[in-house]
């Protein structure tokens, strides 16, 4: 179902799974409760992503994603598509050269984004917030996030 919903965009990423964080946000709440997640989501990314914070993997992996989403001309998207690659390289780069124990700088971004949003106790959110930041670890990554 994931890789379906992502179509070619999930064939060019290879085997990272950074890019569909909010559709496994999305799946993982009954049905009806999916859409108020997706769109929780959203909320939290404008809330986090400020330009304070444009430069962190996470906020530049949502710009990069948003601005593929929103083209439809093909070399502009393999463009955006290699910088996505090469913003997972860099992260692969950075936990691994940080020891045992180093966390993804994807997953640390998450969850300390995660955290400070469901702080604001924000409407419509509760399902999203509802899940521990602390347990996200996006597949392959080498570090893992806790509390």
């Amino acid at each position: 179902v994931l890789q379906t919903s992502l179509g070619p965009a999930r064939a060019r990423m290879g085997s990272s799974s950074l890019l569909a964080i909010p559709m496994v946000l999305a799946q993982m709440t009954a049905p009806t409760s999916a859409a108020t997640a997706v769109s929780s989501t959203k909320e939290m990314y404008s809330y986090w992503c400020t330009a304070e914070r444009s430069e962190k993997p996470l906020c530049k992996h949502h710009a990069l994603i948003a601005k593929m989403t929103a083209t439809t001309d093909p070399e502009q998207r393999k463009a955006l598509a290699t910088e996505v690659k090469s913003l997972y390289t860099q992260a692969k780069t950075m936990s691994a050269g940080g020891g045992p124990g180093s966390v993804n700088p994807f997953a640390k971004d998450y969850a300390d984004m995660k955290i400070a949003y469901c702080a604001t106790s924000p409407a419509g959110a509760k399902t999203l917030c509802s899940t521990a930041a602390s347990r996200f670890s996006p597949s392959g990554s080498s570090g893992s996030v806790t509390s």
